[in-house]
């Protein structure tokens, strides 16, 4: 995350890009847990968000020390790859405190929107 002099202490610190960056320990163990957030979601549900910029982004709904912790994704087609019909990008994933609870947002079956972004492959 972003250095903050007032946030962060020097144990925390690194430089990526240039750039200084604040290693975060809460992020970090919450980063470790979304292998198992994405298969606990798999046979659920998705829900659907807008950004900061209003575009429409779809996320597992999770709870970190009992604040939400979207894990947002996108779905795409395999178009090069065999046998693959699609590939999920996470796109970001951290605490969100002001994310509307779950009930607020959305849904679709999980497998119902791979099936609508990620059609099988006609042979």
């Amino acid at each position: 995350m972003k250095w903050d002099d007032n946030e962060h202490t020097a144990d925390h610190e690194f430089t990526y890009n240039k750039e200084r960056r604040a290693f975060c320990p809460v992020r970090y163990g919450c980063s470790i847990e979304i292998e198992d957030i994405v298969k606990y979601h798999i046979n659920g549900k998705a829900y659907v968000s807008k950004d900061g910029k209003g575009i429409s982004r779809h996320l597992f709904y999770a709870v970190a020390d009992s604040i939400p912790y979207p894990v947002v994704f996108d779905l795409a087609k395999a178009k090069h790859i065999p046998e693959v019909d699609g590939i999920m990008r996470i796109i970001s994933a951290y605490q969100k405190p002001l994310l509307p609870a779950r009930n607020k947002l959305q849904s679709i079956n999980f497998a119902r929107l791979v099936h609508q972004k990620c059609p099988p492959k006609t042979k």
